[in-house]
């Protein structure tokens, strides 16, 4: 007996599988194809975790819609259909985040869509009645910068061939999307104001996470994009993303119980936000972006913070970050889950903050929007509300593959980093897509491998990560000395030893330190 679920209203082209080999070749070839390109990750002392980036690259696929012509039409809040026919832009982008490492053709029509759709003509719903004269520019900064920050994503992991969308499409978002950022410019020292995150309101009159997207948004359409724009335009962003930077650092670095840390958002009059909303994300993926290091002591610092008693909307029964919106029903909010990643400084704190994920997670791996009610009193009551949450799972993927396993792709340059912080010994990363062809990487103790299998000739930087209060006795590149060539620089709580090297196609190079 064979069975087949279609969930399809059209029954035109339905194949129908009467043996149980024939449904075995119809799943292989689906597994086949959702493969992707991120390879397989396994980590022998807790085989979840490699599983883990599967399921979420997965559940991030899942979250997204096309029609039958492959144009994206759209996203449900996660793995299943939503209760209401909405489309959550910021969710939305979050989710083809995940796709950008994942699945780049899939990524393609998304980005095409928020190209389409990121920057509405007018403010919409709650701030539309509050503020009917502002423009969807002005309603939300960050979800009016996400498509051109995916697209640079892509552009530089994948090559600029992998970037398929509409550039009729793309061009105008992009001049649209530079107009709006020139003519809207802040004085000098000063910040963009936004409305908005995505649904939630933004915390304060310059909004820390969405002005780092600006600045992010600048930096590409300068370097990556600049085909599109004139000279001026281009003279202009540079101008914009440098004091966007520099007065990011100003405005919203403060001292909070003596800790210098970026805050949710400050105002005008020069107060700060006083709490964390659950929600924004953008300080999460800060080092993602490439605006601060993953190790970043002022990203931590906010992230110990908003995981306190201090910050106003933290639960401590339960660990998580509330959403409050116009009620309490929502409660705990998965993304505030994620940013407490970026609490870690050292591998055991990094192993329980990854802990406080699988606790909250099904058995399968996948992360629920609510996983606790707003005053939940039982830590071990999980509340599976509202549904899969695809904008955790796409940020997870990001998250981990940059901050956790510390990789960067340039396919340009090509040019591949490998610098691992993780709290295991031994995992490997087989089968990463880059290049037109693939990677693998694996770390047993203090040896890094790595084999280059594309056509093309890499260069590639490789680093270990010393235990603490270790001292360096020797550096190799397959058993050759290279202590005078190696870097050693501080991360987290103590040093890593980096080494550059060309690696042919088809070579395979370990690297080796001896510390005691």
């Amino acid at each position: 007996m064979a069975s087949v679920f279609d969930f399809s209203e059209q029954e035109d082209g339905l194949q129908i599988f009467n043996t149980i080999h024939g449904c075995r070749t119809a799943l292989k070839a689906t597994l086949k194809a959702r493969k992707g390109s991120l390879g397989k990750v396994q980590i022998p002392e807790d085989p979840w975790y490699g599983d883990l980036i599967t399921r979420s690259a997965e559940l991030a696929r899942q979250s997204l819609l096309l029609q039958a012509d492959g144009k994206a039409a759209g996203s449900f809040w996660g793995s299943n259909a939503n209760p209401l026919p909405d489309v959550w832009t910021r969710d939305f982008g979050y989710c083809a985040m995940g796709l950008v490492d994942s699945n780049p053709d899939l990524a393609n029509p998304m980005i095409e869509f928020l190209a389409q759709y990121g920057i509405p003509d007018q403010a919409w719903e709650r701030e539309a009645r509050m503020h009917p004269e502002a423009s969807g520019f002005e309603h939300s900064l960050g979800n009016s910068c996400l498509a051109v920050v995916l697209a640079s994503m892509l552009v530089h992991r994948h090559g600029r061939t992998a970037f398929a969308v509409n550039q009729k499409i793309f061009a105008q978002y992009v001049r649209r999307l530079a107009a709006n950022l020139i003519a809207e410019r802040p004085e000098q020292g000063q910040l963009y104001e936004t409305l908005y995150i995505s649904d939630g309101p933004s915390r304060g009159d310059y909004h820390t996470g969405s002005n780092i997207l600006a600045w992010k948004a600048a930096t590409v359409m300068a370097e990556d994009f600049s085909d599109l724009l004139d000279a001026d335009q281009t003279r202009q962003l540079k101008q914009i993303a440098e004091e966007l930077h520099q007065s990011l650092g100003q405005k919203c670095v403060r001292s909070i119980d003596g800790k210098p840390m970026y805050v949710e958002g400050t105002n005008r009059d020069g107060s700060i936000i006083g709490v964390h909303d659950g929600e924004e994300s953008d300080l999460t993926l800060a080092s993602v972006y490439g605006f601060t290091s993953r190790d970043d002591e002022l990203i931590r610092n906010h992230a110990r913070w908003a995981h306190s008693t201090r910050d106003p909307y933290y639960a401590p029964i339960t660990g998580g970050i509330d959403f409050w919106d116009f009620d309490d029903s929502n409660g705990i909010t998965y993304p505030g889950h994620i940013h407490g990643l970026c609490r870690a400084n050292t591998r055991e704190e990094l192993k329980d903050a990854l802990l406080e994920l699988r606790r909250t997670t099904d058995l399968d791996g996948s992360f629920w929007w609510w996983p606790f009610e707003h005053a939940e009193q039982e830590p071990t009551k999980v509340k599976r509300g509202l549904g899969k949450c695809g904008w955790c799972a796409g940020e997870f993927v990001s998250f981990f593959l940059h901050d956790i396993m510390g990789v960067e792709r340039d396919q340009e340059a090509r040019s591949i980093r490998i610098a691992p912080y993780t709290p295991w010994r031994h995992f490997s990363w087989k089968g990463l897509a880059f290049c037109g062809g693939q990677v693998d990487f694996e770390q047993v103790d203090d040896t890094l491998h790595f084999t280059n299998r594309t056509d093309e000739t890499l260069h590639a930087y490789l680093q270990i990560s010393m235990q603490p209060d270790t001292m360096l006795e020797d550096v190799t590149l397959n058993g050759q000395s290279r202590r005078y060539q190696a870097s050693v620089i501080h991360l987290h709580d103590g040093s890593a030893v980096g080494v550059e090297e060309e690696v042919e196609p088809g070579q395979s190079v370990a690297l080796t330190i001896r510390t005691r």
